[in-house]
C-alpha cells in the first residue's frame, strides 16, 4: 500500500506511470530521459498530458536525427522485411528446428 501512494505522489495516476514505462521500451535511460523532461515541466504529480507532450518532443528529436538517405534505407529494409515475412508464411508453422536433424 506504501508504494502505490509513494507512485501517487509521483504520477497523477498508475496509467501514466504504465505509459511511461511502455514508451521508454523498458530502458532505463529512456525512461530517465522523459521522466527528467517531465519534471521540467511541472512539478510532481506528473499528468498524463504532460507525460504525453514530454514523447511527442522526444519522437520528433529522434525523427530530425535521421537523414533522408537513412530514411530510404530503412524503407528498403522493412520492405525486405515485408517480403522475407511474405514468402516465409508456409515456413511459420513449421518447428524452427525441423530439418536439422535426420
Amino acid at each position: 500500500m506504501e508504494l502505490l501512494n509513494l507512485i501517487a505522489e509521483i504520477f497523477d495516476n498508475i496509467e501514466t506511470l504504465d505509459r511511461l514505462y511502455a514508451i521508454s521500451g523498458g530502458n532505463i535511460r529512456n525512461l530517465l530521459i522523459l521522466l527528467y523532461r517531465c519534471l521540467q515541466q511541472e512539478d510532481p504529480p506528473l499528468s498524463r498530458t504532460c507525460l504525453e507532450r514530454v514523447i511527442k518532443q522526444y519522437r520528433n528529436e529522434l525523427i530530425r536525427a535521421i537523414s533522408n538517405g537513412e530514411w530510404e534505407l530503412l524503407s528498403k529494409v522493412a520492405e525486405l522485411e515485408r517480403r522475407s515475412r511474405y514468402l516465409n508464411i508456409g515456413e511459420q508453422s513449421r518447428s524452427p528446428t525441423s530439418g536439422l536433424y535426420p
